[in-house]
């Protein structure tokens, strides 16, 4: 037993020593095993995980026809401004301006109807002169050929030119009075001008304050 561990001892031979360059230790040359990681844990003590990205759909507003509104990114219904009314169509919708006009045409009516009321008391107070006018040239006439006829000169000269002259006077008269009656209807046609005049002015002035409210409402 102790011959053949003896064979055994001698038959194997110690392997040779492993040179050591650098001098270290061979306990410092075995790989050591890296310790694993340890995992990622959340805050609520579970295993890691990762939460995926997520967006919100956007909204386009939809594609359907113009109406009276318009929806933006969170889809609030905006309000659209409306038309801007012609000048004509203001005008007609202006109470303002339809009061001031209004008004402007009553005065006209007024006036016309004063003014036809003046021409009616003067051509009645014309007729009435014009009348008294031919009363009293007759009665005139009838004294001056009395006079002359008591006194035997209806068919003198004298008589002729008598008459002749109160004729003309008479004629003279009357035409003072056509006179004063066409000077009279003159002015009243030249009122009546002129307060159209300012009813035109005051019109356009009122058109022109109507407007630049329109302006400023709807900034045009």
């Amino acid at each position: 037993m102790a011959s053949l561990q003896n064979k055994f001892d001698g038959g194997i031979s110690a392997p040779p020593p492993v040179s050591n360059p650098g001098g270290r230790p061979a306990s410092d040359r075995t790989p050591k095993a890296s310790s694993p990681k340890p995992k990622r844990r959340s805050s609520s003590g579970g295993s890691s995980y990762s939460r995926p990205s997520y967006s919100a759909p956007s909204y386009s507003g939809g594609g359907g026809g113009g109406g009276g509104a318009s929806s933006n990114a969170m889809g609030v219904v905006a309000p659209v401004a409306p038309p801007v009314p012609t000048e004509s169509q203001f005008l007609t919708g202006d109470d303002t301006y339809q009061s001031q006009i209004s008004a402007l045409a009553k005065a006209l009516a007024n006036y016309r109807a004063q003014m036809g009321q003046n021409q009616t008391n003067y051509n009645t107070n014309y007729t009435g002169n014009v009348n008294d006018l031919n009363t009293a040239e007759g009665r005139t006439l009838t004294d001056l050929d009395n006079d002359y006829a008591s006194r035997g000169m209806l068919v003198s000269g004298l008589y002729g030119k008598a008459r002749s002259d109160e004729q003309g006077d008479f004629n003279t008269r009357l035409a003072d009075l056509a006179s004063q009656k066409q000077q009279y209807m003159q002015g009243l046609a030249n009122d009546y001008s002129n307060f159209q005049d300012e009813q035109n002015l005051s019109k356009q002035k009122a058109q022109q304050d109507a407007l630049a409210r329109r302006s400023a409402q709807y900034g045009v």
